[in-house]
């Protein structure tokens, strides 16, 4: 018999390519088949599809928070490079992990509460370390005083943009790499202390 973990991380990974594909827009069924696990051993293990969901949002942010703590473990980075790698994770995160389709969970009425709640406390934990990297910076004197609020507006409104182009094939998905890394580019020499 195999174990549970291995089985949990599997049914998870599988959960977040479908979550990826197609948002909330899947089948336990489709987990169990793609998984080759059953249909009961599933909610024997998460109870139900909201907290699997709620597993899956844990899983896609304990991978982006690995890289943010990557960069800051980075001693050589000053507050200017760190904030560019994280709106970089951040906005690279946003259509590589779907996380509009997180943000969309909040307008349907069957999402479940655990998932929004979860998905709202990681996000607000991500961009509250942007805040420190901002207050730090500002603080050192190499950013201007600027509003964390007003960044994570910007790049979410632009994210969620892209991701409709994407969509709609007017932007191809191997050009985003290169469009991201000109908004953060663009973002971070705008809030650059230059005096």
């Amino acid at each position: 018999m195999e174990d549970e973990d291995v089985v949990r991380k599997r049914i998870i990974e599988e959960t977040k390519n479908r979550f990826i594909e197609c948002g909330t827009d899947f089948s336990v069924d489709t987990i169990a088949k793609n998984t080759k696990t059953s249909k009961k051993t599933i909610y024997r293990i998460f109870g139900n599809k909201n907290m699997l969901l709620v597993e899956m949002v844990d899983s896609i942010f304990e991978s982006i928070f690995e890289r943010v703590d990557q960069v800051f473990e980075d001693e050589s980075l000053e507050a200017v490079d760190i904030l560019r790698e994280l709106l970089f994770i951040i906005s690279e995160s946003f259509w590589g992990y779907n996380i509009r389709a997180m943000l969309e969970l909040k307008e349907t009425k069957d999402s479940g509460e655990a998932v929004i709640r979860e998905m709202d406390m990681m996000l607000d934990s991500l961009w509250n370390r942007v805040g420190k990297v901002v207050d730090f910076g500002v603080s050192e004197g190499d950013l201007r005083n600027v509003s964390v609020e007003n960044i994570r507006f910007i790049v979410e409104s632009i994210m969620i943009s892209l991701t409709d182009k994407i969509k709609s094939r007017s932007i191809k998905r191997e050009e985003l790499e290169t469009i991201i890394d000109e908004l953060v580019c663009i973002l971070t020499d705008g809030v650059r202390n230059i005096f």
